[in-house]
């Protein structure tokens, strides 16, 4: 990261080649600095109720602040000698606090032993989060309103709809005509309505007319007309005929 420019700060709870005073033979206020051979990265070891460790290669322990703290001895609030460094990462760690609490609640599950799989799909998950706020803050701008706003896991959904159902390849004779297939189950499961991403994306929504003894409830809200006609892609039927144009309704109207 130092040789891209990007400057970081951060905790640690491990650091090898040296060796810090012991929890034990410190103060309350009291810190001690480190810094590299090439002064670009900067270790303190600081102590408030507990200690912390924490690096940084853009900040040092310089200079020092001032910070209320409540001892419990005295029963009041005291002041407490508090590097640079500690100061600037507590004004500053909300944002990475919030990311990784909104990580945790829809994470992407996998079991393995591999860490690059690991790795990689924190990755996706980070990306995932920066993305619903980029798109919450353009929500903001074009002062949308608040309920038609999707929250995290709706905007999940949507996007994991877009990369599964969008295809970059001209689908063959052979593809659809097994999309047409209707599964063959002892009981019916009404398919889940697809996101609205998905059902107005205008892309390979075809329809299909199954050979049904009977046919299915048309998902267009308030219409309560049966149908055989399905669309591949949203696996749901749909009203086509000369009085209800429910295909077209549900695939172009919000």
């Amino acid at each position: 990261m130092l040789t891209l420019g990007i400057e970081g700060t951060g905790t640690t709870n491990r650091f090898k080649g040296y060796q810090f005073p012991k929890d034990s033979s410190m103060n309350r206020g009291d810190y001690h600095e480190v810094v590299n051979i090439k002064k670009d990265i900067c270790v303190i070891k600081w102590k408030d109720s507990k200690t912390v460790l924490t690096c940084s290669t853009a900040i040092g322990a310089l200079p020092l602040h001032k910070v209320q703290r409540y001892d419990k001895v005295t029963k009041s609030y005291i002041e407490v000698t508090c590097p640079d460094m500690i100061k600037n990462y507590n004004e500053h760690m909300g944002g990475v606090d919030v990311s990784d609490q909104m990580m945790e609640v829809y994470r992407s599950w996998h079991k393995t032993r591999k860490w690059p799989i690991k790795l990689i799909m924190h990755l996706f998950d980070l990306a995932m989060v920066n993305s619903w706020y980029e798109y919450r803050q353009s929500c903001d701008r074009n002062k949308v309103k608040n309920s038609n706003i999707m929250d995290f896991l709706d905007f999940k959904i949507c996007v994991s709809d877009f990369l599964l159902g969008g295809s970059t390849r001209k689908r063959t004779r052979e593809e659809f005509e097994e999309m047409a297939k209707m599964p063959s189950t002892s009981h019916y499961q009404p398919a889940p309505i697809p996101t609205i991403d998905k059902r107005l994306d205008g892309y390979n929504h075809w329809p299909v007319c199954d050979s049904l003894k009977a046919p299915r409830c048309c998902r267009v809200t308030g219409c309560t007309s049966r149908s055989k006609v399905r669309c591949t892609k949203c696996n749901v039927y749909l009203c086509s005929t000369k009085d209800k144009h429910c295909f077209y309704v549900f695939h172009n109207e919000k």
